[in-house]
């Protein structure tokens, strides 16, 4: 039975191209049949084309006189009555319908099927094929399988995204424009969803990957530190960026002032080190797009620029580095030592909780032996007042006792 115009817009809202053939042999009197146009075929005129039925067949369109058709516009008023045209698809339905297409070509031969199918809307004018959109699958970018494509029970799509079952799970994938890959791949790794180690994606006028600065120290986002980051103590990156945003300068800017300022000669190897090390983290931030502030590699060369600035502080004709060590510790220290900063804390704590002890244990020592000295210095008085004030013995050895014990007294008081 032939289907009625619909008011709204009588041709598909899709990006494949549309005709009106004759069709003289309808009996019910529609003598204009609508065409979904789907793959070229190998010459002119040929294609593989979607019917009102849902048929797929390949149509020779130079044996019918032929009305172009605009994509969700309305079929010409002279003609209205007269065409036997589609019904509203539904998503799923015309994704079946392209995977038939898709089939037939490989069948006959005529293109390869996908990824070189040529529709008649031509190349990037909203052509468009499934892939891959789940950026932690294994397969992402990659064409989903047709014969995955119309099958409800593994594939199941909304307008340009879809759900599809492979390898034993569901991902995510989407309907991409032919031609425009690069820039879709390019979007997802470098959208909101990205590493936190990447900027978006930025050109200059030419295409290539550029941006400035102020942008780029805008859009940072310093991630929460992992076990695995190496570094004590607050981040310098982030820290050094910022002053030099806010003190409206830029790495190269800043390289050259501090050349001046500082001291050192233009030439010298303190001067070339800093210089070197500013342009690495300009490369990175301006071509490579990265967000310095979470990248340790970045941050080991900001704090290299500490140091070397704190040296060459103290002396700019000889940088005094003596001391500085702590600003560059990572998993070993300046010695090759391994760096366990965990562990040191412990120790340093149980030293700590000994040396408390020995302390204790000390002066504890030191209170027995003042009070040793004591019970002797109170016995030697004593003595020294019994020999002094008996009648009954010798005068001369009475005399002798007390001199001993003063003796000992003054011994003991100036100690």
């Amino acid at each position: 039975m032939a289907q009625l115009a619909r008011q709204a817009a009588d041709c598909l809202d899709l990006p494949e191209g549309q005709v009106l053939v004759d069709f003289f042999e309808d009996e019910g009197g529609y003598v204009w049949h609508h065409r979904l146009l789907l793959l070229a075929g190998a010459k002119a005129g040929s294609w593989i084309v979607a019917t009102p039925d849902l048929d797929v067949e390949l149509a020779d369109l130079t044996a019918h006189r032929v009305v172009p058709l605009a994509r969700g516009g309305l079929f010409p008023a002279r003609l209205r009555n007269m065409v036997y045209g589609f019904r509203e698809l539904s998503d799923q339905e015309v994704e079946e319908l392209r995977r038939r297409a898709r089939q037939l070509s490989s069948v006959l031969g005529l293109v390869v099927p996908a990824a070189a199918a040529t529709v008649a809307s031509g190349a990037g004018d909203g052509r468009t094929e499934w892939r891959i959109s789940d950026t932690s699958h294994q397969g992402f970018a990659d064409l989903v399988p047709d014969e995955s494509i119309g099958d409800a029970n593994v594939f199941i799509s909304r307008g340009t995204v879809a759900l599809v079952h492979i390898d034993q799970s569901w991902v995510t994938a989407e309907a991409v424009r032919i031609g425009s890959l690069e820039s879709w791949r390019t979007e997802k790794a470098t959208g909101p969803g990205r590493d936190c180690r990447l900027l978006p994606d930025h050109r200059d006028p030419g295409g290539r990957r550029y941006i400035t600065f102020e942008q780029a120290v805008a859009l940072y986002k310093p991630a929460p530190r992992g076990k695995e980051w190496p570094f004590e103590g607050p981040p310098a990156c982030s820290e050094f960026m910022e002053v030099l945003r806010n003190g409206q300068t830029n790495l190269v800017e800043y390289g050259s002032k501090w050349e001046k300022k500082s001291g050192v000669s233009a030439n010298s190897a303190t001067a070339l080190k800093h210089d070197m090390l500013l342009t690495i983290l300009r490369i990175a931030q301006q071509v490579d797009l990265a967000d310095l502030t979470n990248f340790a590699c970045f941050e080991y060369i900001v704090r290299a620029l500490q140091q070397t600035e704190t040296a060459t502080r103290r002396n700019p004709k000889s940088p005094d580095y003596s001391c500085l060590d702590h600003m560059l510790t990572t998993t070993f220290d300046s010695s090759g030592a391994a760096s366990v900063p965990t562990f040191a804390r412990w120790s340093t704590n149980i030293l700590s909780q000994n040396a408390q002890i020995l302390k204790q244990h000390r002066q504890w020592s030191e209170e027995q032996e003042l009070a040793a000295r004591r019970a002797v210095q109170k016995q030697n008085l004593g003595n020294g007042g019994t020999g002094g004030g008996g009648g009954g013995g010798n005068k001369q050895q009475q005399n002798q006792k007390g001199a001993k014990g003063g003796a000992a007294v003054g011994s003991d008081g100036a100690a």
